[in-house]
């Protein structure tokens, strides 16, 4: 007598061990996910800390804030003419300083990739990309001299020689808690801000929030990690203040 012996697994058999698994993989990986993002945040903020230094130490030896670096698809003509290296690390100043400064950007802003190199830190967050920057040019003016006109007006006393700007500089940038477009009140979280380093974090700009970081303004937003689609946020902000970056420039006796 003949008998069919099936030792298989019914489709349904399947489905279920299929269904079990997918459940126990969704308990392993969306924890380990959401530990690795902490890790590369935590990683950008201890970057975050040796560049803030640094800028802080290269405005006491040079007297002001270094330009950008021009970055890939710069169209400015001191980037494209061979004068200054596209992406290389290195801030590139237009005519030797003279004027406008640098070489990347409009008249008082200035914005390309952070310059890592002659900053001497890393350039790249932990996604890896290319840490964004913007300056405010009088800031980072390479004359030699008083400070610049354009946000220290001869009123502003004392002017020191061979620094881009004094105690009372207006420099451009603003920091808000929310974006512009966002349909809700805007808090100005600081103004008169002369210096952004700028991450888009795990995905690039997709909220009202992330856009007002990307428009090539000088508002930023800066706020606290949020995944609700709407306002979306994982870009991370380092700005440093006037007052701190005075009050460093005092202590080594740079300004006044």
């Amino acid at each position: 007598m003949l008998t069919n012996n099936n030792n298989g697994f019914t489709l349904i058999e399947l489905a279920v061990v299929l269904f079990i698994v997918g459940l126990l993989l969704a308990g392993i990986l969306t924890p380990m996910a959401t530990s690795v993002e902490s890790s590369r945040r935590s990683t950008l903020e201890d970057q975050y800390n040796d560049i803030e230094e640094a800028l802080i130490g290269f405005a006491i030896v040079n007297g002001r804030l270094p330009c950008p670096d021009c970055p890939i698809g710069a169209a400015a003509a001191a980037c494209t003419a061979g004068v200054n290296a596209i992406n290389d690390g290195i801030e590139d100043i237009s005519n030797a300083g003279i004027g406008d400064g640098c070489a990347v950007g409009v008249t008082t802003n200035a914005e390309g990739n952070l310059p890592w190199v002659t900053l001497g830190v890393a350039g790249d967050d932990p996604w890896g990309n290319t840490l964004s920057y913007q300056v405010d040019e009088a800031y980072a003016d390479a004359d030699p001299g008083a400070p610049n006109p354009t946000t220290t007006p001869a009123s502003c006393v004392p002017n020191t020689t061979g620094v881009s700007f004094s105690f009372c500089s207006q420099a451009i940038i603003t920091i808000q808690d929310t974006g512009s477009t966002c349909g809700t009140a805007v808090t100005n979280v600081a103004s008169n801000v002369p210096v952004v380093v700028y991450s888009q974090g795990s995905q690039t700009a997709t909220s009202c929030n992330e856009l007002e970081n990307t428009d090539g303004d000088t508002t930023f937003v800066d706020r606290d990690y949020n995944q609700t689609a709407a306002t979306y946020y994982d870009d991370m902000i380092l700005w440093i203040s006037p007052f701190l970056l005075n009050s460093r420039m005092v202590k080594a006796e740079v300004l006044p």
